[in-house]
């Protein structure tokens, strides 16, 4: 490793013995030359650490947005289509329906199913003459004339909730819209129109039973009245 070694006064430089001067001489030069430079030998520094930059602080990822909780129809200016049935529109929105299985069974079967956040957890009543409890009624909604009609469908409770075939022509109108008034009474939707459903606590289905723990319902959502797994 060489070095110079300066001072005030300049670079310090070694002059060698001579026979007039046996002993090494120091002087001072201005600029440092070959006379100047020392050689260290036995000396190895450690390399200069190369400075790591510290790791960027890692970005947070984007916040799942909640699931929509807004309902696909006006439900207030909807018409509840049987005077025995209660009007829910001004029920809090409990939970954001997750999905809606419309499937086709032929004849015969269960065609339908649905879930959402309380499908299963929503406290039960029991109806009068019932044996057990029942926790939601599922409720559905046609536009007919260009209104939109809704009525409940089914007591139900966690995941059964028997609709039959319910893309067969006439199983709706039949067996489940069948207390309706005109003009629902009767009306079959056609192939892969829009319908909605939503389910409210307790029983609603021509009566008005709720738990003690209030009132609610889920969100009105739109599906095709067609075979498919509909997400939301």
């Amino acid at each position: 490793m060489k070095v110079t070694i300066k001072t005030a006064h300049g670079y310090l430089s070694p002059q060698p013995a001579t026979a007039k001067n046996p002993g090494v001489r120091w002087e001072y030069r201005d600029t440092a030359g070959e006379w100047e430079t020392f050689e260290l030998e036995g000396l190895d520094l450690p390399p200069v650490p190369v400075p790591i930059p510290p790791e960027p602080e890692p970005i947070p990822p984007e916040p799942t947005p909640p699931p929509t909780s807004a309902d696909a129809i006006d439900l207030s200016a909807a018409i509840v289509a049987s005077g025995d049935c209660p009007s829910v529109a001004h029920l809090p929105i409990l939970s954001a329906m997750s999905t809606i299985s419309l499937i086709d069974v032929g004849g015969d079967g269960q065609g339908f199913a649905m879930n959402f956040p309380g499908r299963d957890t929503w406290p039960g009543v029991i109806p009068p003459g019932w044996e057990g409890p029942i926790n939601h009624t599922l409720w559905i909604a046609e536009r007919i004339g260009g209104v939109w009609y809704v009525l409940p469908i089914k007591e139900a409770l966690g995941d059964y909730c028997t609709l039959g075939p319910i893309l067969k022509p006439g199983q709706i109108p039949e067996n489940l819209t069948y207390f309706a008034g005109s003009p629902m009474l009767g009306y079959q939707p056609g192939p892969s129109e829009q319908i909605g459903f939503f389910a409210t606590t307790g029983d609603t289905r021509r009566m008005n039973l709720q738990p003690p723990t209030g009132a609610g319902r889920t969100n009105v959502v739109l599906v095709p009245f067609a075979p498919g797994n509909y997400s939301f």
